[in-house]
């Protein structure tokens, strides 16, 4: 799902980087790598490898178009940021890597001026503090409505977002 993100934002004159964990199986990784690289250019130095499964999340769309995740995190569990945030001028996350590592990104990211867009998906039941923490380094937060559900619905997450903005989208009715 994230290189999914990335591509679309990739530009002429921005290189998008990939932060990944993926299971260090050459019949995986390295075509995973040459997906997101060739010809999409992204930079992939930040794709690490690892000895546990690469995560997996599996979308499940009910009758209605909601759609619901379920996640076997996988290696997606071992991302951090061990050499620091590069120089960026957006920071897009999701919920799929351990939330100290998007809230590091994110306070990282904001010190050095970039605009932060959090898709919470997939979405679970947060402590207040660490919601808290990691809203206050949000930008964009870009939930559906089941996340938005989750964290509380639209007053108590508006509330919560302070000057963030927020976009819901709608599954099959759109944004």
């Amino acid at each position: 799902r994230g290189a999914r993100k990335l591509i679309p934002g990739q530009s002429a004159q921005d290189v998008a980087q990939h932060f990944a964990i993926v299971l260090d199986d050459e019949l995986i990784s390295t075509p995973y790598i040459d997906f997101i690289q060739n010809p999409n250019g992204i930079d992939a130095s930040n794709v690490a490898r690892s000895d546990q499964p690469t995560g997996r999340a599996l979308i499940v769309v009910d009758a209605r178009g909601e759609n619901s995740i379920v996640v076997v995190p996988g290696a997606n569990s071992q991302v951090a940021l061990r050499r620091g945030l590069p120089p960026s001028r957006v920071v897009l996350a999701q919920l799929e890597i351990p939330i100290a590592t998007v809230i590091a990104a994110f306070t990282a990211a904001r010190e050095a001026g970039a605009l932060t867009v959090l898709n919470p998906a997939p979405a679970a039941p947060l402590p207040d503090e660490l919601l808290d923490e990691l809203l206050a380094n949000c930008n964009v937060v870009v939930p559906n409505e089941s996340e938005l559900r989750l964290l509380g619905g639209v007053d108590e997450l508006v509330r919560r977002c302070g000057s963030a903005a927020l976009v819901v989208t709608r599954g099959g009715d759109g944004v």
